[in-house]
Parts: structure tokens; sequence; C-alpha cells
């Protein structure tokens, strides 16, 4: 059996010499770390590899300037995104079962269409001779009745009713006039992009980049820079959830850049924060986090934009990055002063959101030890996770699950179980 003890230059090595340094005994550091004694053991001995978020908590805790997470694995960006708009056709089928449940599904029937060639159908001419005047107010109102009923709802119930939308909107384009016709895209666009976001919370990917890349062909075809630029900001954020800070980052400085927006340049700063914070550059996300704030304050004042950009319901959503990439730079505290904040400020409608907020609070609380704490964070939002069948939320629930897994004979934990189980299978 090979010998297993650290390497001097290592990680277990440098974090058994920057605990004595800071006068700290195993029993303290576990106490600190929320991680046992026993595994912090077996990394200064080499026998364990360090997790990233333990590498990282580590490292802030020990005031170790980024010597101990270096030392650590690194999140190594995941494979390139799937294949969107150039392997999907526009032609969709609608399935409603006697269980309730119903999908929009793309069918590969048209594989040379795109995104961009899925305009030819919007009559895109100059319209010319056309007087017809959409009702783009009322339109616009049922968007946001929509965005409200998905605050509670599953997904694939509101995705139907949105393509219904653009289906209207499409028909609009072809008589409005011309200067109407530029004001049915932009309002097409969102439509399109709140479907691309509905499409990610059922877990299906790919369909979540087409109707994302559509939403940018309508930006484009209606000249408005800035929707065009948020499209980008949502790409990144489907990269986010894969674990890929490289193309998240790339994307958002390409969406800061063609973009003069206030809205959306704080969005593309948040996103690239959290790709920052994920990437471990600690110094890098907190300049985002802080552009995103001079970027937001310049809105104040301003009169509402015509697009609707980011979540409606956080009163603070530059707080709420923060706290997420805190969190993935191993700063547990400052994450759970953040979130607990932004959780009772959400509004009573706000289930989607509150269930994520609160899912990521009881992770960053479980990794401080602090489970009892975690099982009432946790417990009121299982039945909302439940309605809302969020695929987005599942990720962080299965590692919570994970982290309180290793306390699983707690009385709170044994408590919330069950309905824990069916939040993660549902």
């Amino acid at each position: 059996m090979g010998d297993q003890r650290a390497n001097p230059s290592g990680f277990g090595a440098r974090l058994r010499r920057r605990r004595e340094e800071a006068g700290l005994s195993l029993d303290a550091l576990s106490r600190i770390t929320g991680y046992s004694k026993g595994y912090l053991s077996k990394l200064e001995r080499g026998v364990k590899r360090p997790s990233i978020e333990c590498a990282r908590r580590c490292d802030h805790l020990l005031s170790a300037q980024g010597s101990l997470a270096s030392l650590g694995p690194s999140r190594r960006p995941p494979s390139a995104l799937p294949e969107s708009a150039s392997s999907i056709g526009e032609i969709w089928r609608l399935e409603l079962r006697p269980d309730g449940r119903d999908s929009v599904m793309l069918v590969d029937e048209a594989s040379d269409s795109t995104a961009e060639t899925a305009l030819l159908g919007w009559s895109l001419d100059s319209g010319v001779g056309r007087s017809s005047e959409p009702p783009l107010a009322e339109i616009g109102r049922v968007l946001e009745d929509l965005r409200t009923i998905g605050h509670g709802s599953r997904p694939a119930l509101v995705i139907p009713m949105l393509v219904g939308g653009l289906h209207l909107l499409r028909q609009l384009a072809g008589r409005a006039s011309a200067r109407s016709k530029r004001e049915v895209l932009r309002l097409a666009t969102r439509f399109a992009d709140y479907t691309g976001w509905m499409a990610q919370e059922t877990g299906d990917e790919r369909a979540a980049l087409w109707w994302t890349d559509f939403a940018m062909a309508l930006a484009r075809a209606a000249e408005d820079s800035d929707s065009a630029a948020y499209a980008l900001v949502r790409k990144a954020e489907l990269a986010l959830y894969r674990g890929d800070w490289s193309t998240a980052i790339s994307l958002v400085e390409s969406a800061q850049q063609h973009s003069r927006d206030p809205v959306v340049l704080s969005i593309a700063a948040q996103r690239e924060a959290q790709g920052r914070a994920l990437s471990g550059d600690e110094r890098g996300c907190r300049r985002a986090l802080e552009r995103a704030r001079r970027t937001a304050a310049a809105e104040v004042g301003r009169p509402p934009q015509r697009a609707s950009y980011g979540s409606h319901s956080l009163a603070d959503p530059i707080a709420f990055a923060a706290g997420w990439s805190l969190y993935d730079l191993g700063q547990s505290e400052a994450c759970v002063e953040l979130l607990s904040e932004e959780l009772q400020r959400l509004p009573e409608h706000a289930h989607r959101m509150r269930a994520r907020c609160a899912v990521r609070l009881a992770r960053a609380l479980a990794g401080q030890h602090r489970v009892a704490e975690a099982c009432l964070v946790i417990d009121p939002v299982l039945g909302e996770l439940i309605a809302v069948d969020s695929a987005t939320i599942r990720v962080d629930l299965r590692e919570l699950s994970v982290t309180l897994n290793r306390w699983h004979s707690h009385g709170a934990i044994r408590r919330i179980q069950p309905a824990l189980a069916q939040a993660l299978t549902h």
C-alpha cells in the first residue's frame, strides 16, 4: 500500500501549519469550520483530499489569503453548453395528460431551422399600407400575469400559455404598421426570454437555450441591443448552473460591451461576480459586485424601461448574488447574514424565489454545523419546492441533502426527511 502521508508542500501540511500558527487545536478548528475533527485530521495527514468548499472555508477562516484554496481541488469548467438553435426545429407538440401534467416539446422534424430562421414566419417586411395597431399594453399585462403565475406553479403549466402568446404576437407582427412592428418584436422578446427561463426550470437545458437564442434573434430584429445583451446574460445563467464559470464570465463580459441599460449592466455584473466566485477569484468577485452597485444606482430616478429584466421579487438582487458568491468563496457567515435578510423581505407570493433563497441559506447554515437552524429554514418551503417543481432549485437541494446526511440521526433532520425526499424526487 502506498504512502498516504501528505507532501510537506501539500494542502494537509499547509493546513496544519496555518492552524498551529493561529493557535488552534483540531477541536477548535472543527468548531469554527463545521467539519469534524476526524475529517480535518485526515486532511492534515493527507489521508483525504479536501472538497472545494472545505479548502476555501479553511482558507478564509485561517486568513490564508488563497494559499490553502490554491492547494485544494479546482472547479474545472464542464464540457461546452449543448447545441441549441442549430439542431432544433421550430415545430412544437403540446401534450396534455389526464394526470394534469402537460408539456411543450421540440420536435426535430425541421432540423435545419434555427432561432434566426424561425423569424421567417414573422412577416418582417416593412408593413407598408397596414394600419392595425396591436393591443401591446394589454398583452404586456398578460405576460406580467404569467410571471406571477410562474412564481408558484410548475413551469410546464406556464410554458403553453407563453407559447400561445408568442403565436399571437407573430400574427400581430404580420398586420402591424412599420412603427408598431418593432414594439411587437420587443414584447415577443420578453415572452421568449421568460419561456426560456421556464424551460430551464423544467430541467430541459436544450429547450432553454433554443428559447434564449430565439429571444436574442427577436431582439436583434427589433434593433434592441439591450434585450439582445440580456439574452447573453441568460445564457450565462445557464452556464453557471452547470458550474461552467469560464463560459459564464465570457458571456457577461460580451453583454456588458453591447448594452448601455443600467439594469442589464447591473445584472451582468452580478452574474460575473458569481462566475468569479466559482473560479475562486475573490478580488474579481468583489469588483464585479461593486460595479453592479454602481450601475444599479444609475437607474435611480430614471423612467421605467419598456423591457423588464431579471427578478421582480428580490428586494436587493445584488445582496442575493453577493450572499451566494460569498458561500462559494467559503465565507458562509456573511452568506447567512445576507440571505437571511433577503428571505425575510421576499413578498408572500414569491414561492419560487423563497424556496431558492431558503435552500441556499440552509446550505450555508448546515456548512457551519447549524443543523437545527438549517432544518428550520428549509422545513416551511418544502411544500413550495414540490409545487414549483424547479430543476434548478433541486440542484442546490441535492447538495443540501448530502450535507445533512452527515447528521442523519439528528432529530430535526429525521423530522423533515420524508418531505425532503419527496421534494428531491418530485
